[in-house]
């Protein structure tokens, strides 16, 4: 999720999301918080555990990662490139772009030690 949209753009994004979509269905008639509430917990192939996706409008993705098995954000600094990754060491905010796309993952465990949400986002064209 961290590396396919940076090295293959909207093609990466779009195989991202196409492969959530299946696991977490959304309906255009039930609210947002109700189809979040309604998700299962996904464990991926590497052990981590998404548990929740949410397609915004677009070209926009928000995934919440479970702290259990902790996926250390040295790990996700290290796939995203670090070349190319801004940080903001004091909110636990990391960006990384490429190929038109964004990716943002952050922490929100005190010691900052495990990624625990991802956003993901085609970049405006200039």
């Amino acid at each position: 999720m961290l590396i396919q949209p940076l090295q293959s753009g909207v093609c990466g994004f779009d195989h991202v999301t196409r492969i959530l979509r299946a696991r977490f269905p959304t309906s255009d008639q039930a609210l947002v918080t109700d189809q979040i509430e309604r998700q299962k917990p996904l464990k991926l192939r590497d052990g981590y555990i998404v548990l929740r996706y949410l397609q915004l409008e677009g070209r926009h993705a928000l995934v919440e990662i479970d702290s259990s098995p902790c996926f250390p954000v040295e790990k996700a600094i290290a796939v995203t490139d670090p070349s190319r990754l801004e940080q903001s060491r004091d909110s636990g905010i990391y960006l990384a772009t490429g190929n038109g796309m964004s990716v943002g993952f952050s922490s929100t465990d005190a010691k900052r030690v495990c990624v625990t949400a991802l956003e993901i986002a085609e970049t405006p064209r200039r």
